[in-house]
Formats: structure tokens, C-alpha cells, sequence
């Protein structure tokens, strides 16, 4: 797969720093345990997709602001963080709603 990239997007996924790996790593397994809980109807979905979404939000700053990843890929670049952070707000106040009503316990 990185034979196939330039060698600006070559040196921008390879300097990804370690904290930012491990950032992309919270954010999914966090968001993946969330959305069990919310199938099974549980209260402790809600503090998990928080926590995924502040670690996408982390990870995010670095991949646009840090490397400058805009610069690379030009706009489509913003494309996926910004659908990550809706989906992630959404699921958020989802959850929120799904306790006030007492769908989860």
C-alpha cells in the first residue's frame, strides 16, 4: 500500500507519532465497546463514546494541524474527520436521550 503513495503521503504516514497511534487506538476500541453497550442497553455507552470521540478529536488535531495532512491531500483531507466528529456527536446525544428516556440502564 505505501508503494502505491507519493512520497509526501508516504513520509506523512510514517511520521505519525506514537501518541497519536495510540489516540486512533482509544478512539476506535472506546467507540466499538460503546456501541455493545448501547445494544445492550446500558448507561456506561454514553461516558465510552465521549471518550472515543475526545481521543478522534486528539488524533484529528495531529493528522491535520500537527502534519499538516491539508497540505498533502488537499481537501479531502477534512472529509472523514468531519463525519467521524457528526456521527460521534450524534451517538453522544443518542445515548443521552436513550437514558432520559430509560431505554438504558
Amino acid at each position: 500500500m505505501l508503494e502505491a503513495m507519493t512520497q509526501e503521503q508516504r513520509e506523512l504516514f510514517e511520521g505519525i507519532p506514537a501518541w497519536a497511534t495510540a489516540a486512533f487506538a482509544i478512539a476506535v476500541f472506546s467507540g466499538a465497546i460503546a456501541s455493545i453497550g448501547l445494544l445492550i442497553r446500558k448507561k456506561w455507552a454514553k461516558p465510552l463514546f465521549i471518550l472515543s470521540l475526545l481521543a478522534a478529536v486528539l488524533q484529528f488535531i495531529n493528522w491535520l494541524f500537527l502534519q499538516n495532512a491539508g497540505e498533502v491531500y488537499g481537501g479531502q483531507a477534512y472529509v472523514m474527520p468531519v463525519l467521524v466528529v457528526i456521527i460521534g456527536i450524534f451517538l453522544i446525544l443518542f445515548s443521552q436521550r436513550s437514558i432520559a428516556k430509560g431505554w438504558l440502564k
